[in-house]
């Protein structure tokens, strides 16, 4: 580090190599989820939001644009909550997850009006779009 570097400089890849990870689901409280079948189809999309509000207090973001509510639900629910994660977070550094880096054979940003979810770029809130 130089004069140029600022005091609160974290080197990002000695600080994952430094420190223990963890799961996403042990890092946030082993929080439990209702079966998808539990959740009303109206109420899905709410579901959504609450897990993904949720893990903002954590400083987790998760993009999955284009993908169906159910699999938002499921990729949320299971293969984020399993994922690791360093513990602890790098102090004011946020943690990011994309669904087409887990599923890089799908395609982003289906165009046929199957319903997908959206973000909201202005809330960051997901939202159903399509044909329902």
């Amino acid at each position: 580090m130089d004069a140029t570097t600022p005091d609160d400089f974290i080197d990002i890849e000695k600080w994952g190599d430094t420190h223990p990870t963890t799961t996403v689901r042990k890092l946030i409280g082993d929080p439990s989820f209702k079966a998808i079948a539990e959740i009303p189809g109206d109420e899905l999309e709410g579901e959504i939001n609450k897990i993904l509000d949720y893990l903002t207090e954590f400083r987790i973001d998760v993009e999955m644009d284009g993908i169906s509510p159910e699999e938002g639900y499921r990729f949320l629910t299971t293969e984020i909550m399993d994922s690791d994660i360093v513990d602890p977070p790098a102090p004011k550094w946020w943690s990011f997850f994309c669904y087409y880096l887990y599923h890089p054979e799908e395609e982003e940003g289906s165009t046929d009006e199957t319903p997908r979810l959206e973000r909201d770029r202005d809330t960051g809130s997901y939202k159903t779009v399509g044909k329902v």
